[in-house]
């Protein structure tokens, strides 16, 4: 009886030439290279990145579109991610809300799977954003509530501030909806929100954020009839932004200001901050605010000058036929792109036919199956002594593994003593860094990198971890365990450079490559690939 693996090969060689007649058909019969395809992609990518930077929209999109189909085809989790990103942030900026709706749950699904709370956070809020936009306020509230309740989960969330600054939004609007009868209460849960928003940005002395959160502030006040205390907060939301050239945040103050005191009859008080909204707007083609700026101006003017409310109506209505045509516009880049992806349904079920098209032939293919038998006898011991060979290298890659962290932990310990005066205290400081890096090595690779392992591995509690860790280092266990990890890929990045990026993951104690990219690049700013081409 023949061994079970000669069929394994079989269907092992059936899928080759599978895979070669695809490819084949694809390209003409030239087979491209997986190192060209991934070379080709990156440039796709940093293309698309380049193209937002410099506004050039409609041509991001088009070229991340393309990052993107290649991105799926190579099955590459990263470049799908950040194509959609790219084309998350293009259509965005060029208003195509539908379609920006569609890419942001597409992200979402993406993260659940690699369960990222962080990114699964900000696909939440990126969505409750469009559909404020939208004033869609019942479905924004239903995401934003989901964002916040994942922040609130994770100790120092640097994020927490901007959820609560959208949702103090989103409960405005739905107070001024009709259909809720609740608008007082609803208003109050907006300033709650806003004012704990305000509070994490006060203790963090973020002034940008602090500006915004009062004229927020102002804007919730104001809904609620405080006309005194709103404009107490208008007024500060001013003195912070104006020195820091907060040019868009404060024109909305501007403008909110002077709206609240024309309703107050005060035209003359209002119209010199109307006049500062409209200036700014104008200067930074903000065509809906100064649409607005102007239409509160002529209104302010009725009563003091007519021929300057008069003035100001014809530029009113000139404004809102412009940012009609600008919709108008928008509408027809959202046909456009929904007529690109009729386009891309048209080339996957081609694709589709092609794919039966191959299975044709290589089901007759596989009939030249038996003369390999004899082949497929000597491939397997060769294999044999590929595997016996493969097994040595194994230990020898784990030897040298092992060496290389002794050397990083030696290193570590070396710029730890180096760091601190020569103390008993110091000294004792000193071992149980030691030990806590000992401990990060131990189990990388056999258990999650928690600060609860750490702690079990060290054989105390995770508060006295993070007691002398903050002691000692004056940051969180999670930063300090990063900050290591991120350390030895560097160093393995630079001088192992036979390893790839997705070995180098593994290492670190990241078992998915996507999850270890995303870490490196928010730790350096850099893609592994980047750093390593740097290096």
């Amino acid at each position: 009886m023949k061994s079970p693996l000669i069929y394994l090969h079989f269907l092992l060689f059936a899928f080759s030439l599978l895979v070669a007649c695809q490819n084949t058909a694809r390209y003409g019969g030239a087979v491209p290279s997986p190192h060209q395809d991934t070379t080709t992609l990156f440039l796709y990518v940093d293309s698309a990145d380049a193209l937002f930077g410099k506004a050039n929209y409609q041509h991001s999109l088009i070229v991340a579109k393309q990052a993107l189909n290649m991105g799926e085809e190579l099955r590459d989790t990263e470049s799908i991610t950040n194509a959609l990103s790219t084309i998350l942030s293009d259509f965005q900026q060029l208003g195509i809300t539908d379609s920006a709706i569609t890419t942001a749950r597409q992200l979402l699904e993406i993260d659940k799977k690699v369960g990222d709370i962080e990114y699964i956070s900000s696909d939440y809020h990126n969505l409750a954003f469009i559909y404020t936009a939208r004033k869609q306020f019942d479905t924004a509230r239903e995401l934003i509530e989901k964002s916040i309740a994942l922040e609130e989960d994770v100790n120092g969330s640097t994020h927490l501030a901007a959820r609560y600054g959208l949702a103090a939004e989103i409960w405005l609007g739905l107070s001024n909806d009709r259909k809720h009868n609740d608008s007082l209460k609803l208003r109050k849960q907006s300033l709650n929100y806003v004012n704990k928003a305000y509070d994490i940005d006060f203790a963090k002395h973020d002034t940008l954020h602090m500006g915004r959160r009062l004229s927020q502030r102002g804007d919730v006040l104001c809904a609620m009839h405080k006309t005194e205390e709103a404009e107490r907060d208008y007024k500060q939301a001013i003195a912070l932004l104006a020195p820091i050239g907060e040019r868009h945040s404060l024109a909305i103050t501007y403008r909110q200001f002077g709206a609240m005191l024309l309703a107050q009859h005060k035209n003359a008080q209002a119209i010199p901050h109307l006049k500062k909204a409209a200036k700014m707007t104008k200067e930074d083609h903000e065509l809906e605010s100064l649409m607005k700026a102007y239409d509160k101006l002529q209104e302010a003017y009725k009563s003091i000058n007519e021929k300057k409310s008069s003035e100001y109506l014809m530029l009113y209505t000139q404004t809102k036929d412009s940012v009609y045509t600008l919709e108008s516009a928008r509408s027809l880049s959202e046909f456009h792109a929904l007529y690109d992806t009729d386009k891309e349904k048209e080339r996957a079920a081609q694709k589709q036919r092609q794919l039966v098209l191959t299975w044709v032939l290589s089901s007759l293919g596989f009939i030249a199956f038996i003369a390999l038998v004899i082949w497929l006898n000597m491939l397997l011991r060769r294999r044999k002594r590929h595997n016996a060979e493969l097994r040595k290298d194994i230990l020898q890659l784990k030897q040298q593994i092992e060496e290389q962290q002794l050397q990083f932990l030696q290193q570590m310990k070396q710029e730890q003593e180096e760091s601190a005066p020569a103390s008993q205290a110091n000294e004792a400081d000193i071992k149980f860094m030691e030990s806590v890096n000992e401990a990060l090595f131990r189990i990388m690779g056999n258990k999650e990198v928690t600060a609860e392992n750490i702690a079990s591995e060290l054989c105390i509690t995770s508060q006295q971890l993070r007691r002398r860790i903050k002691a000692i280092k004056d940051i969180t266990p999670l930063a300090y365990l990063t900050s290591l990890r991120m350390g030895y890929a560097r160093q393995l990045l630079t001088e192992r450079q036979e390893l790839s990026i997705e070995q180098v993951g593994l290492l670190c104690g990241y078992n998915e490559a996507t999850h270890f990219t995303r870490a490196f690049k928010k730790e350096t700013e850099m893609t592994p690939s980047q750093f390593r081409v740097r290096a």
